[in-house]
């Protein structure tokens, strides 16, 4: 029986039709949906407990979301490899035996269950996200900086005192959104908006300015933290992307001298941040030494490392220094302020050993195969880009405790597989829109 070529044809055309409509609105809706779950986490008023439970929760339903309608419809996700299994399979295996036997077991159940909730979101959101165009990089980059533009800008109302006593901020100010936590996700919005400014397209300056802004908002609230990831990332994406390195240096360094000189400004007017201070106020109080202090970390980190050795093997649990006598000793402060400082404390030297195996086996394999494409410009650079915030992220969860706090950990779980896919295609397709 002989086949219609000409049906073949119209089939494959329709075929092809609607696999286009199928990416356009996936490029569309995934990065609406993650922004609409980041700005919803950030402005809980909740307490902390109570705010840790409710992100993890939702973070649940919203991967049950994701992940079923591909069970039902008999779209399996793609296959992890074996080693990835394994690797979180161990991961939790050794968080349970550590909750188990923690201080506080319904507190380090707690903190496991919002490791794996927004693991789960993780998966869901990488297995519709395949292979990142363009436009859904965009689309993402977008929703990082708007979130947070919204945020900062009741977070700046308070900090100056514009919109009233800054003391009211517990009650006032949503949870994730004050003073200690707009960093992290700060950070973050900063370098999307300078990735949307060297991306090119109708949101080059849209980006820029959103950039600008959040910068601003480091600085002015004195995050030198955040600055610290903004400085990694620049230069991670300085040395790859060769054929536009000057261009990115310029347009940070202009931004962060522009958000210095407004700040003090607004010092001389008597617009302050009533907080903290902003880095203009620390700088002259403090002088160099606030770059170089480590605002008590150093005390910290020493504590941490005492209080694992304490039990070596399995750990003090999921949120194991919050709970113990020696972070009872540091007032308002629940845990260890760096990534391998929390892994040691929490799950014992086998968990600090993973977490350094999946940094290393991870970051770089994509280490060498942007730097074999380090003369991309910056409109092909999407992955390079994204890869060069999750390095930020990751520099600066050597100084902030951004493996501890929900809203960081959803932007991770998002931001890495985004960056992983990215990174691994070389160049990103698609027009911007």
């Amino acid at each position: 029986m002989l086949r219609n070529p000409a049906k073949g044809l119209s089939l494959s055309a329709a075929s092809c039709l609607e696999s286009s409509a199928e990416r356009r609105l996936r490029d569309h809706l995934l990065p609406l949906i993650f922004f609409a779950f980041l700005y919803w986490g950030i402005m809980q008023h909740v307490h902390a407990l109570d705010f840790r439970e409710s992100i993890a929760t939702s973070a649940m339903v919203l991967a049950s979301v994701l992940l079923l309608p591909l069970v039902i419809f008999g779209r399996a996700p793609s296959p992890m490899k074996a080693s990835s299994v394994f690797f979180w399979l161990v991961f939790f295996l050794i968080g349970l035996s550590s909750a188990n036997f923690a201080l506080s077991s319904d507190n380090a159940f707690e903190q496991l269950q919002l490791y794996f909730s927004v693991f789960l979101l993780g998966i869901g959101f990488s297995v519709w996200c395949g292979r990142p165009s363009r436009r859904m990089i965009t689309g993402f980059l977008l929703a990082f900086c708007v979130a947070h533009t919204f945020i900062l800008i009741t977070v700046l109302a308070f900090a100056s005192g514009l919109a009233g006593d800054p003391m009211d901020r517990l009650a006032r100010v949503p949870f994730h959104s004050n003073i200690r936590h707009v960093a992290h996700h700060g950070m973050v919005s900063a370098c999307a908006g300078l990735s949307l400014f060297l991306m090119g397209g109708r949101l080059r300056l849209a980006g820029y300015l959103l950039g600008a802004f959040s910068i601003f908002g480091l600085v002015f609230l004195g995050q030198r933290g955040g600055l610290l990831g903004l400085g990694v990332f620049v230069g991670a994406a300085a040395l790859v992307l060769q054929n536009c390195r000057r261009q990115m240096i310029v347009a940070a360094a202009v931004t962060v001298a522009v958000s210095v000189a407004t700040t003090y400004v607004l010092d001389g007017y008597g617009i302050k941040n009533r907080f903290s201070g902003s880095l203009v106020e620390r700088v002259e109080t403090q002088g160099a030494d606030v770059f170089t202090s480590s605002s008590g970390r150093i005390a910290i980190w020493k504590s941490s490392v005492e209080l694992a050795m304490q039990h070596p093997l399995r750990g003090n649990g999921p949120d194991g220094f919050r709970v113990s006598a020696i972070g009872h000793s540091f007032r308002g402060i629940s845990q260890s302020h760096n990534l391998f400082f929390q892994a040691f404390v929490e799950l014992g030297f086998p968990g600090l050993i993973l977490v350094c195996w999946f940094l290393y086996r991870t970051i770089t394999p994509r280490l060498r195969e942007l730097w074999k494409n380090r003369n991309a410009s910056g409109a092909e650079a999407g992955g390079v880009l994204l890869f060069a915030m999750l390095l930020g992220f990751m520099g600066m969860s050597l100084v902030e405790g951004l493996f501890y706090h929900p809203i960081s950990l959803v932007i991770f779980s998002v931001l890495a597989p985004l960056a992983m896919a990215a990174s691994s295609q070389g160049t990103v397709e698609g027009p911007t829109s």
